[in-house]
């Protein structure tokens, strides 16, 4: 093992996440692109992968708010070119990220082994899902994107299913990103439902280990447990549980 590698390593993810809590999300993505493609064989570990997704959604979170700042319907000249130049540097971020996912940061989680392997490969596949969903609503529903990004989420689902527990934020988050691709309302409701039900009988069955949920949460989903859910309202259930447990 070379010391030196890894200590160099530790630093630049220290600073990483400096960057992140000052907002600074450019050079915090040029941090973590560079630790990423410059990893010397090492296998993508967990807090790397979260850090190179947190820094590439954040730049995608800043461009979209500028973007939806802007009037749908803009009159003058430099107002559409200014909705035009931000739309496009969306979609050159969206394609420079998947382009990271799939020729570095997926294949360096391939070579991943122990408990957070498969959690890492469903992190970066369904961000894989997300970036080409974001394609595909930038381009107004371009098939292509559409596709990749179905394709991303089934092979994350697939890993998840048969490695994460049903309870796993990581497993929940994925199924509620599926469901927003979905345009089959029986589809997107089935997905939804069995990541509901999974969950909760996973959780009631007193499988949870020590996997910490709010009792709030207990009573919530009791009351839709109790009569033909819907599907809106499980959603947002999935969300509260997500947004308030451990990340895992």
């Amino acid at each position: 093992m070379d010391a030196g590698k890894y200590s160099i390593r530790s630093v630049c993810v220290e600073e990483a996440r400096k960057k992140k809590a000052a907002g600074e999300y450019g050079e915090m993505i040029g941090m973590v692109d560079h630790l990423v493609k410059e990893n010397n064989g090492r296998p993508l570990d967990y807090s790397g992968a979260k850090l190179l997704v947190e820094a590439h959604k954040a730049k995608y979170s800043t461009l979209r708010k500028k973007w939806l700042a802007l009037p749908d319907v803009v009159e003058d000249d430099d107002g559409k070119k200014r909705r035009e130049e931000i739309k496009s540097d969306m979609i050159g971020h969206c394609e420079g990220f998947i382009n990271m996912l799939v020729k570095h940061a997926i294949p360096r989680a391939d070579t991943s082994t122990g408990a957070d392997a498969s959690i890492v490969k469903v992190i970066l596949l369904r961000s894989l899902g997300d970036f080409h969903r974001y394609v595909a609503e930038l381009k107004a529903g371009c098939s292509v994107s559409e596709e990749e990004a179905r394709r991303a989420y089934e092979q994350a689902q697939e890993i998840a299913r048969n490695h994460l527990k049903p309870i796993s934020k990581e497993r929940l988050i994925l199924a509620l990103n599926f469901f927003a691709l979905c345009k089959d309302e029986l589809e997107a409701n089935l997905i939804i439902k069995e990541a509901f039900y999974e969950a909760y009988e996973y959780k009631f069955n007193g499988k949870n280990g020590d996997v910490k949920i709010p009792d709030t949460l207990f009573s919530m989903w009791e009351k839709i447990k109790e009569r033909d859910p819907d599907v809106k309202e499980l959603s947002f259930t999935i969300h509260e549980y997500c947004s308030s447990c451990a990340p895992r």
